[in-house]
């Protein structure tokens, strides 16, 4: 199985991937999460994921040490370090993920470039793919990062 890190800062961002990664962890998948700045910490605390780091500062050593096969980030930051965890990613030929919690795509920039871009909706992908992302695939996995309001 895959070894995946997965990367975020805050809440949003981090409501988005703790689910994919309780799946991609419940299918056999070794999971690392790195959280930058501690926002999104208290999420991931209480996800069942137990190989957590906080503000990494050296992404060349670390993603060196875990050698994950792909970066499954909250969408392309400006943060240190999740840009510096993402662009390390792009020097060594891991895959990026870039995963969207709302419609700000064409408001980031963009060092890091993503294989694959999840967004929430139609519109956000329309959006995504017109504004900056005409040359990457961008598939709707939906907004996980809003309460449903029937809970």
């Amino acid at each position: 199985m895959a070894k995946l890190l997965f990367v975020s800062k805050d809440i949003g961002g981090t409501k988005m991937l703790v689910p994919i990664a309780k799946e991609a962890k419940n299918r056999g998948h070794e999971i690392f999460i790195a959280v930058a700045e501690g926002k999104g910490l208290p999420l991931w605390s209480g996800s069942g994921m137990d190989k957590l780091f906080l503000n990494i500062s050296d992404a060349k050593a670390f993603l060196k040490t875990i050698n994950p096969d792909a970066v499954i980030m909250e969408f392309l930051s400006s943060v240190s370090m999740i840009r510096d965890l993402g662009l390390e990613a792009n020097r060594r030929g891991i895959p990026v993920v870039a995963v969207e919690d709302y419609w700000a795509a064409r408001k980031r920039l963009l060092e890091v470039e993503p294989s694959l871009v999840l967004t929430i909706d139609e519109y956000a992908k329309r959006f995504t793919k017109e504004a900056i992302f005409h040359r990457f695939p961008v598939e709707i996995i939906g907004n996980h990062a809003v309460i449903n309001p029937k809970d």
